[in-house]
């Protein structure tokens, strides 16, 4: 059986309330080797979208769109967590949409040493990269190449963040 492995989701601020899903997704059939020779997944950068030329959503569009992915995840059990762990009834959901309260900028992931890139499929090409430095940018490329089916993402296989730090008591 095949399935998805959902490693890392990263997504993009626009601006107020809008928001470019982007997840960290490999097959489970493919398979490409390590620095040791053995076969270890694939790893890509996917948009989270119903409409394969639509990439922005707004918060209310998240919501619809985490409900739709984990009602497929549901029912036909091939979005996974890790190598042999499911996600759990309505887990998809909420892992989706607590991707939207870590969600950066542009500028801010190229600052954490990223390098963000619009992907364009057009025309059946195999896709032509444009790297991206701001939000306003990668809007106007955007914006330039409506009817084209797009992706964003990162050259990198992962993407890097900060860590938060947190509180502790004294």
């Amino acid at each position: 059986m095949t399935y998805r492995i959902y490693y890392a989701r990263r997504f993009f601020w626009l601006e107020q309330g809008i928001f470019i899903p982007c997840v960290n997704v490999s097959s489970s059939t493919l398979l490409t080797r390590g620095k040791a020779g053995n076969p270890v997944p694939k790893h890509f950068w996917a948009v989270l979208q119903t409409d394969p030329l639509k990439l922005a959503y707004t918060w209310e569009e998240m919501q619809e769109l985490a409900q739709q992915y984990a009602l497929k995840a549901l029912e036909e059990g091939t979005h996974y967590k890790s190598k042999n762990r499911p996600f759990e009834p309505d887990e998809f959901a909420r892992w989706i949409l607590a991707g939207t309260r870590s969600a950066y900028t542009v500028e801010q992931y190229v600052s954490f040493g990223n390098r963000p890139l619009l992907r364009d499929f057009a025309a059946g090409a195999p896709g032509e990269d444009t790297a991206v430095q701001t939000t306003a940018q990668l809007i106007e490329e955007m914006q330039g190449r409506s009817g084209h089916e797009l992706l964003v993402g990162f050259k990198e296989d992962r993407a890097n963040v900060p860590h938060k730090r947190y509180r502790t008591a004294n």
